[in-house]
C-alpha cells in the first residue's frame, strides 16, 4: 500500500538562492533517510524516500520515480554501507521560484487537477521553500575527512546554529548544475552533496534526517516538460486532505 509522506522538520536552513546569470539545467536525484535516536549513522540500515527534480533555472519540476527492492551503497575508508528502499505515493508539482509559486497535480473525482499553491505553503517541498532563519550560523570546513558520493569526492563540513549541529559533505567539482541541498546553507560556495539535519517534533529531537544526492546530471530540459497543460483545471491552494495522488 502506498502512503503519502509529508516531512516536517522543526529547523531547516532553507533560504532562497540568488538565481545565476547562467541557467542551471539538469536532473537531480535525492534520497532521504530517517535515522532514529540511538542508531549509529554509519551503520544504519533504513528505507529511503526518493526525490527527482528537473531544473531549468527558476522553473523546477518535481516528478519522482517509484522503485521497490532497490539497494544502494556508499563507501567511507573502504567500509561499505548498505541501505534499502521503500515505495511511496507522492505528488508531482511545478515550482516557479521567480513567482514563489507551486502547481501541484492531484486528483478529484478521478479527474486530474492542479492546485495553485504558494511555494511557502507547499508542505511537500523542503528544498525550495524559503525560511529566513539563517542567522548565527557558522560553517567549518574539514577537508581531511572525505567520502565518495555519486562518483564525486566530497569533503566534510559542519554548520552550527544555536544548539543544532549540521553535518554535510560538498564537492569542489564544477557540476554545471546547482545542488538543491545548497538551500540548507545559503551562500555556501561549493555544491552540497549530502547533509544531515536534526528532526524535531515540538521540542523533542526524534533523530536525524540524512539527504544524499544519488545522481546529478547537467543536461538540457525540454521547455514542454516545464509547461502547465492548459487543459487541466486549476484551483487555488487546495488543502492536502482534499487531494488524492493515485
Amino acid at each position: 500500500m502506498h502512503h503519502i509522506l509529508i516531512i516536517s522538520l522543526f529547523y531547516l536552513f532553507v533560504h532562497p538562492l540568488i538565481l545565476r546569470s547562467k541557467a542551471d539545467q539538469g536532473i537531480v536525484d535525492i534520497r532521504m533517510y530517517f535515522i532514529p535516536n540511538g542508531i549509529k549513522i554509519d551503520t544504519a540500515t533504513a528505507a529511503y524516500y526518493a526525490y527527482r527534480y528537473y531544473i531549468h533555472d527558476s522553473l523546477i519540476l518535481r516528478k519522482d520515480t517509484l522503485t521497490q527492492n532497490e539497494s544502494t551503497t556508499t563507501t567511507q575508508r573502504g567500509i561499505i554501507r548498505s541501505t534499502l528502499t521503500a515505495s511511496l505515493a507522492h505528488p508531482s508539482y511545478l515550482i516557479d521560484r521567480s513567482k514563489q509559486m507551486s502547481y501541484i497535480y492531484y486528483y478529484k473525482d478521478s479527474l486530474l487537477r492542479i492546485s495553485k499553491t504558494p511555494l511557502p505553503q507547499n508542505q511537500f517541498e523542503i528544498f525550495y521553500r524559503t525560511n529566513p532563519n539563517t542567522q548565527n550560523r557558522k560553517a567549518i570546513i574539514r577537508q581531511e575527512d572525505s567520502v565518495w558520493i555519486a562518483g564525486l569526492r566530497c569533503f566534510k563540513g559542519i554548520a552550527v546554529h544555536d544548539i543544532d549541529t549540521i553535518t554535510f559533505y560538498y564537492s569542489k567539482n564544477k557540476l554545471g548544475l546547482h545542488s538543491p541541498l545548497n538551500n540548507f546553507l545559503s551562500d555556501f560556495p561549493f555544491e552540497v552533496m549530502s547533509i544531515q539535519v536534526p528532526a524535531w517534533n515540538g521540542t523533542q529531537a526524534q533523530g536525524q534526517v540524512l539527504f544524499i544526492i544519488s545522481a546529478i546530471t547537467a543536461t538540457s530540459i525540454p521547455d514542454s516538460l516545464l509547461k502547465l497543460p492548459t487543459s487541466i483545471p486549476q484551483d487555488e491552494n487546495v488543502p492536502i486532505k482534499n487531494m488524492r495522488f493515485f
